[in-house]
């Protein structure tokens, strides 16, 4: 266990912003006391990394003063994760592609991971280009949001755009298939349950918001 807690104290320090939270709650990071909580069974610390995310398993003093334990994935770069509404002359642009995580094929927009050395709109062009094989113009940043405050705290960054000469790739991060849709064929879909998407679902409220729809 203490190779965990030994990586997890490299993190403390190479990335204080994960560990400084806005609410009353604290995490702990004195390594004396995550060595004496961690044990075989319940381990405390950096778990598992991939080229992507952290696994993480603090030790989170409550504002009451409870203490628990909480795991969390944390993406690995500092760059914030993007999804694009990219919008079209046909129409607004949705990909399906093969979600293994979810066990399925998913319709949703064009989004990726943060990426050390890019700003969130340069991501967001990154992105957008690589997917749907052409090109963007006119990005305009819709907010912000977090997918899933149980499991993270990682914020992604919505844009709107537009984009031309669309020819996604089949196959390319697991594409399927793609297709254009007027505003009103896309909430036909949601209410058909055809798009669950959660990060979808969210960037399109943050685009209806900032168009003044529904």
């Amino acid at each position: 266990m203490g190779d965990c807690i030994d990586r997890y104290m490299g993190l403390v320090a190479e990335r204080a912003d994960l560990f400084a939270p806005e609410a009353g709650f604290s995490y702990v990071v004195d390594e004396a006391r995550l060595r004496e909580a961690s044990t075989d069974e319940a381990p405390l610390g950096l778990l598992y990394a991939s080229d992507y995310h952290y696994l993480l398993v603090d030790l989170i003093q409550m504002s009451d003063g409870a203490m628990l334990r909480y795991e969390r994935f944390v993406q690995r770069a500092s760059g914030r994760g993007v999804v694009v509404v990219p919008e079209s002359e046909d129409g607004i642009v949705l990909l399906q592609q093969e979600r293994p995580p979810a066990g399925g094929a998913f319709w949703g927009f064009p989004r990726g991971f943060g990426e050390d050395g890019l700003e969130a709109h340069e991501n967001a062009r990154k992105e957008v280009t690589e997917e749907l094989s052409c090109t963007a113009c006119d990005f305009t940043e819709l907010g912000s949001f977090v997918a899933d405050t149980g499991v993270t705290g990682d914020r992604v960054v919505a844009f709107n755009c537009t984009v031309a000469d669309v020819a996604p790739s089949v196959g390319y991060e697991g594409t399927l298939s793609w297709r254009a849709v007027s505003y009103e064929e896309l909430r036909t879909m949601v209410r058909a349950g055809e798009i669950d998407d959660g990060m979808t679902l969210s960037a399109l409220r943050l685009y209806e918001a900032a168009k003044g729809l529904a």
